[in-house]
């Protein structure tokens, strides 16, 4: 895990140099790297849900508006509601096991909810499950949520076979199977692995359905980013 944080921290310093806007907003390419600042400082990960546009293919850069916060000795929570502060819809709430969750009160919560009877993180060795984003394609190919998202007419399809992306982290990887999961909560069991947060994006779709799209963000360590 150590080594994973310090990769992560390798990376961001050399990422993170200039991140904030003359008017007090944060640049939405880097709006990750705050929440994940504060994520770090509550030692918690955590999650965020949210309508979008799907312009950036669930990226970064397709966030919520935030701002800078301003206010040093603030709580981790309390620097999370004041970045999201312009966002009337959304809420930033912690949970008694310590997530952090990050959530617009009119996103749908189906998908997250939907229950899925197995899934298996095992992979024959030497390849285990070395990414975030693969552990996150075995979520999303689980039959459940297959036959939840083509009933609701929610998209993207996914491919049948998973393409190995950067960054795949060498010294962490996932194992084990979970039974009568939810999605949420399986998403949670990926950043036992990988700290961080994971983000759920809503957009308006044609024709009556809606477009979708997960993805997974490091915790940040403090200091990293430059107010």
């Amino acid at each position: 895990m150590t080594s994973y944080r310090s990769k992560v921290a390798s990376v961001l310093v050399l990422l993170t140099t200039c991140v904030g806007q003359d008017n007090g907003s944060i640049d939405p390419v880097w709006a990750f790297s705050y929440i994940g600042t504060a994520l770090n400082k509550a030692q918690a990960s955590g999650s965020l849900s949210y309508w979008g546009y799907c312009d950036s293919n669930g990226g970064p850069a397709d966030f919520p508006k935030l701002r800078i916060p301003r206010n040093k000795e603030a709580s981790p929570l309390q620097t999370l509601r004041e970045m999201f502060a312009d966002d009337s819809k959304m809420r930033v709430t912690q949970e008694p096991g310590g997530t952090i969750r990050m959530a617009e009160t009119d996103v749908p919560r189906d998908l997250l909810d939907l229950k899925i009877s197995h899934l298996s993180f095992i992979t024959k060795p030497p390849d285990g499950i070395k990414n975030p984003i693969q552990a996150l394609w075995v979520i999303l190919r689980a039959p459940e949520v297959k036959t939840f998202m083509t009933a609701q007419n929610i998209g993207p399809a996914l491919p049948d076979f998973f393409f190995a992306s950067f960054p795949i982290y060498r010294d962490s990887h996932i194992s084990g199977e979970l039974e009568d999961v939810s999605v949420e909560q399986a998403l949670d069991y990926v950043l036992q692995t990988y700290p961080g947060f994971w983000a759920y994006e809503n957009c308006a779709g044609e024709k009556g359905g809606r477009t979708v799209h997960f993805n997974f963000f490091p915790s940040v360590p403090a200091g990293i980013v430059r107010h």
